[in-house]
């Protein structure tokens, strides 16, 4: 990265000590009585090179980080940092008075570089610099794909990394310093019709000696190469990666310009949001919280379930430390405070107490191990407590929706094979398979589910529904049969908040899928598929799921 915008940078960072510390501290204080309100600051955004993607990362900071105001100014700046910041100093020092009355010039000279009198104003404003380099990687061929389910044409991407490294600089004693390095990446993409896929085909079976199924991962990657050396993708792949793919990369920063960084970037000690409780009835578990100034909870960004630590001060050694007594998380909002409900209570809440922000993303994942009910169609021995292994995804809704601990769930599960006794089984008649074969089911699931908070008790109550599909191993056939059976079911559960980030729990409930039907695809017939004689999947019976749920 280019070091000369850097010392503009400084620039806005000495500046910066003008509007104070505020409620963003970067150490904590000794005691919460002497915290500052929250003040409103600028962020400057510095390009090493102008470059049109900037905008779409303030415009992503605007919706996730409103607490502060966003500037995009110009680059440029001296060479040298140290010099730079010794003649801003001087120059701050014996213009001070004209710089207070607004009386400097139109134009303003530092080291190398002229400020107009707007920036420099504008520069003075702000308490953080952000300094954006974006970085292009090799361009690739890759994700080659069926234009639909059962179309005979093919695509294929060209594809590059986009990484942007994110520099943030604050003022730290008399002179700026690099307070954090983040960085991020997108992969930008632009799809091509293969209009050859034909021709590459035959050539690949002809060096193969044998039929090239482009279903088959090894086939494609020997594909993506062939497309290489083709003049057409050869000389795409020689191309800038900016310049093929620039208007991709506008359009994907437009729809996602922030992806997760603000929520990053509010976990730094110096973004994190801090308040002080002002009532505190513990009796009916609710807490509020008043706003300072004119601010609101859209302008700090404040929103349904956003979580926030309790903090008292405690003398360890001769000083004073923060220790977390407690957690709460937001279950009312109005325009300048909002109420908050106790969940980890390691002693009362008291008016006065310190609030900090626990920022989050909205989703958790979770790891979940239980029993499931799966059967064979036509069987009586069916096992209602066949054991799964399950991964848990769940992303909030609250803010969206505006109902409190409102989760859509997503549930991807393995449970253990399964053999059916065919000599009881009434099967369809069609291709037969060896007795020794196992079933090998997955769960593939969505829903809904609703938490109810007593302190670190919770009660939920969720639906799901989905697809059982199974693949018969061992089948003795040339290809793997599979079937998939539609359903559903409820589940009801008893969790426990552990921590602010963990949360351990029991859920019971009912599900049924039926309907499953083993189909293989038949050789030499394309697409077509034929019936399989096994009896069929099913499900029908009580599930019990232990689980780990971790949110960030």
């Amino acid at each position: 990265m280019k070091r000369g915008i850097r010392s503009l940078m400084a620039l806005t960072l000495i500046a910066g000590a003008v509007t104070g510390a505020g409620a963003f501290l970067s150490a904590p204080p000794a005691r919460a009585a002497d915290l500052e309100e929250y003040q409103r600051k600028f962020i400057s955004f510095y390009q090493n090179r102008p470059v049109p993607y900037d905008k779409y990362i303030i415009q992503g900071f605007q919706r996730e980080l409103p607490r502060f105001d966003y500037q995009l100014l110009g680059t440029g700046g001296a060479n040298n940092l140290l010099d730079f910041l010794r003649l801003v100093k001087i120059y701050q020092q014996e213009n001070a008075g004209s710089l207070a009355s607004n009386q400097a010039s139109d134009n303003i000279k530092i080291g190398d570089k002229v400020i107009t009198w707007s920036d420099t104003k504008r520069i003075m404003e702000s308490a953080y610099v952000f300094s954006t380099d974006w970085v292009w990687g090799d361009l690739e061929l890759g994700n080659l794909r069926r234009k639909s389910k059962n179309s005979s044409t093919w695509l294929i991407d060209l594809q590059a990394d986009l990484k942007l490294e994110l520099d943030i600089f604050k003022l730290s004693g008399s002179e700026p310093t690099l307070y954090r390095n983040m960085n991020t990446s997108w992969q930008i993409s632009k799809t091509y019709e293969i209009s050859n896929m034909e021709d590459i085909l035959d050539a690949l079976s002809d060096a193969t000696g044998g039929v090239a199924d482009p279903e088959n991962i090894v086939i494609q990657g020997m594909i993506v190469e062939v497309l290489k050396q083709l003049p057409f993708y050869a000389e795409l792949l020689d191309e800038n990666a900016e310049d093929v793919l620039r208007a991709e990369a506008e359009t994907k920063l437009a729809k996602d310009g922030s992806t997760g960084l603000a929520t990053d970037i509010k976990r730094l000690n110096d973004f994190i949001l801090k308040n002080q409780i002002e009532t505190a009835d513990m009796a009916s578990d609710k807490v509020h919280v008043k706003l300072p100034g004119s601010e609101t909870v859209e302008t700090l960004g404040i929103g349904m379930d956003h979580g926030f630590k309790v903090i008292e001060y405690r003398l360890q050694n001769g000083q004073e430390v923060p220790v977390e007594v407690g957690f709460a998380k937001v279950r009312e909002l109005d325009s300048s405070k909002f109420r908050l409900q106790p969940i980890i209570v390691g002693r009362d809440y008291e008016a006065g107490d310190q609030m900090i922000e626990h920022p989050k993303s909205g989703w958790g994942i979770g790891f979940s191990l239980g029993t499931v009910p799966l059967g064979f169609e036509g069987q009586t021995d069916k096992n209602d407590f066949v054991p799964q292994g399950s991964l848990d995804i769940e992303f909030s809704l609250a803010e969206a929706t505006g109902v409190s601990e409102l989760y859509f769930t997503f549930l991807g599960g393995l449970a253990m094979p399964q053999q059916a006794n065919l000599s009881q089984a009434s099967v369809p008649s069609g291709l037969s398979v060896d007795a020794g074969a196992s079933v090998l089911p997955i769960d593939l699931e969505i829903g809904l589910m609703k938490r109810w908070y007593m302190r670190q008790l919770i009660l939920s109550l969720g639906l799901r529904g989905g697809l059982l599909a199974s693949s018969l191993m061992g089948s003795g056939l040339e290809n793997t049969p599979s079937a998939m059976a539609l359903g559903g079911g409820a589940f009801a559960g008893v969790h426990y908040q552990a921590s602010a980030d963990m949360i351990l729990g029991l859920n019971l409930g009912w599900r049924y899928f039926t309907g499953s039907e083993y189909m293989v695809d038949t050789p030499g017939q394309g697409s077509a598929r034929s019936r399989v004689a096994y009896p069929g999947l099913n499900s029908n019976g009580p599930l019990i799921q232990a689980f780990l749920n971790y949110s960030f």
